[in-house]
């Protein structure tokens, strides 16, 4: 399932393409345009904001309180309103790749970093697998309903996403079918 993502985000491609410069060029651009969330993800050691927009780690003209504003918008999106319920709370450390926080909360400020690059094309690698079903449910109705605008492709073995999906793919014993 992770090849397969990993194929539809151009990070894999095929032999018939690899010496073919304008379609290497369109890969590149269709980068630039996704945001992918896996399953584990890496955090940085500082704080919760930093670890959603990257602020620090990016060179950006964007103001640091709009910045802080459109962290804590995506945090509450990601449903991190257990540990972020106010702006001020955005500056509360995570630890060294996270250790001050749960699987759940480390793979929702994952989603919320997604959220925060407001890509074109979202990937989803089992990004919810350390959720709790009840928070999981709520993530998902957020992300469907603010982001219209987004692609959004979901690996998943969970059935969260089924009432949100356009299109289900399942796949079986290295078969894709298309559920109606």
């Amino acid at each position: 399932k992770s090849t397969l993502m990993d194929l539809l985000m151009g990070l894999i491609t095929t032999n018939i393409y690899r010496n073919d410069m304008e379609n290497f060029l369109k890969r590149i651009s269709f980068r630039s345009k996704c945001m992918h969330v896996p399953q584990s993800t890496f955090l940085l050691s500082g704080s919760i904001f930093s670890n959603i927009s990257l602020i620090n780690f990016l060179n950006t003209n964007e103001d640091e309180n709009e910045a802080l504003s459109k962290a804590f918008y995506y945090s509450q999106l990601a449903c991190l309103d257990d540990i972020v319920r106010t702006k001020k709370d955005l500056l509360k450390p995570v630890g060294e790749n996270g250790s001050l926080l749960s699987g759940g909360q480390k793979q929702r400020i994952s989603i919320a970093r997604a959220l925060y690059r407001e890509s074109q094309y979202l990937f989803l690698d089992e990004a919810t697998s350390a959720i709790d079903k009840s928070t999981e449910n709520k993530l998902i109705k957020n992300i469907y309903e603010n982001k219209k605008d987004c692609t959004i492709v979901c690996i998943s073995h969970g059935k969260g996403f089924d009432n949100f999906a356009d299109r289900i793919i399942n796949i079986d014993q290295n078969r894709l079918k298309i559920m109606e």
